[in-house]
This record gives C-alpha cells, sequence and structure tokens, in this order.
C-alpha cells in the first residue's frame, strides 16, 4: 500500500498516542516514552513552532515525528537552531522509505524556514537508529554526527539521607525573581553548548507545562545566586515506562 508523509491534523492524536505504546525503544531496558492523553503537549516542551509528521498506510498511522526550533547557545553564542525527535515506525514498515520520505518533507520545511543546525537523540543501544542516520545514511539524508553522550539520571526517594554540609543558603523561588534567575541562566549557558536560552517570559511559561515558580530551588552565597535546580512533574503528559529488563 503507498505510504503518505504529512503533517498530522488533531484527529491524528489517538493514532500517534497508540503507535507509542505499541513501540517502546529497544535496549537492555526496553522503554515506552508515552504521551498521554495528548501527544501535542509533549511535543511542545521540545520548543517553539512544533510540527509533527506522520506517516500512513490507507488510513491508519504508522510512523510519527516532531520538528521543532528553539534559541540555544553554540560557542558561547545565541542560534536559533531545530530540535529533531519523537521518531517512531511502526516496527511492520521499516525499511519501506518511510525514513527517506520524512526527510523529504523535512526538507521542504527547511528551505521555507532555514536553519543552522539541528539537534537530535538517540537512546544508547538503539543500534538500528544509529546504523540509519550516523553510520550508513543514504546519500540523500542530512549529516548526523555525534556531539556528546548525554546521561539521564534516576534519583532513589525511599532513604532520607542527612544533607551535606553546605555554606549555601537555600530557598523557594517565587515570581519576583524571574527576571535574576533568567539573568544568571544567561550567564552559566552560555558556557555550556546547547543550553537553551531563558528569560523570564520563557521560564513563566512553563507554568503551563507543569513546572511551578514555586518548585524552583535557589542557592546563594552572599546574597548572589549560586545555582539553581527544580522538580518539574512532566507526568500529566509524558509517561516513562519500563517494559522490560534483560541480562543481570
Amino acid at each position: 500500500m503507498q505510504l503518505r508523509v504529512e503533517l498530522s491534523t488533531p484527529a491524528d492524536d489517538a493514532a500517534i498516542r497508540g503507535l507509542l505504546r505499541r513501540q517502546p525503544m529497544p535496549g537492555r531496558i526496553t522503554i515506552g516514552y508515552e504521551r498521554e492523553p495528548d501527544f501535542s503537549l509533549g511535543c511542545s516542551v521540545t520548543g517553539e513552532d512544533c510540527r509533527i509528521l506522520v506517516a500512513r498506510s490507507g488510513d491508519q498511522v504508522v510512523a510519527v515525528a516532531c520538528r521543532s526550533t528553539r534559541r540555544m547557545y553554540v560557542n558561547g553564542r545565541e542560534q536559533r537552531l531545530g530540535y529533531f525527535g519523537q521518531l517512531r515506525i511502526d516496527e511492520r514498515y521499516r525499511g519501506r522509505w518511510i525514513v527517506s520520505k520524512g526527510f523529504s518533507l523535512l526538507k521542504e520545511m527547511h528551505d521555507r524556514d532555514p536553519l543552522p543546525a539541528y539537534v537530535a537523540a538517540i537512546v544508547e543501544g538503539n543500534r538500528e537508529a544509529v546504523g540509519v542516520l550516523v553510520r550508513k545514511p543514504r546519500k540523500h539524508f542530512p549529516a548526523f554526527r555525534e556531539v556528546s553522550k548525554y546521561g539521564a539520571f534516576a534519583i532513589g526517594v525511599r532513604r532520607a539521607k542527612p544533607p551535606l554540609a553546605c555554606d549555601a543558603q537555600f530557598s523557594a523561588a517565587d515570581p519576583s525573581q524571574l527576571a535574576e534567575i533568567a539573568a544568571f541562566l544567561r550567564i552559566e549557558g552560555a558556557r555550556r553548548q546547547f543550553f537553551p536560552v531563558w528569560t523570564k517570559d520563557s521560564l513563566r511559561s512553563l507554568t503551563a507545562l507543569g513546572l511551578r515558580i514555586e518548585d524552583l530551588r535557589v542557592a546563594r552565597r552572599g546574597g548572589k545566586i549560586a545555582g539553581i535546580g527544580g522538580l518539574w512533574d512532566q507526568s500529566a503528559y509524558k509517561q516513562t515506562i519500563v517494559h522490560s529488563y534483560s541480562g543481570w
């Protein structure tokens, strides 16, 4: 059956979420990245102007991917870059030129809105994605190059440990501190590759996505901000589910 790749519509949402439930990410730990109850909400976290692409076989959605844009720091300077992610393909349709058709549509979108580069993340152990996109891409594919390893850590919360001695003072943030927090993040972010550019308004906009200002903790030394961290509960629209383990 002929495959079509096009921008999604709101009517595709249930089919996309069903595809994610059926297609967890492979690896030593098989993990499903689900997006209940609205797929587009999870995409909006990745940046601005998010576009969702779907591949159709007849009236069935058999693949999905997202493209968004975001201002980030590259070599200490602000750059508007693209983000490419959420690629999922129904295993019955892999190897049927879906990726090629998807890149053709992305190229059309890029020509209308050129960007200097795109960033993407591939879960370690996903050998198929590494092979298709990095090691042995087709000639007309964009050139993916590995930049760095990106770690995601889990914090065990069952056993409370006594806090370590620290000379900083910690407090919950409040809206009156947003301008100061944004200024701190701009200074520190410029020292890190691909760190997002934050402003007072962009920080405030995260409250609609579950990050309350009071969920941020501010560390100060001598009255000046020395560090910032926060707990961002995204489970209302993004769920990470372990499907199976292998080996020890």
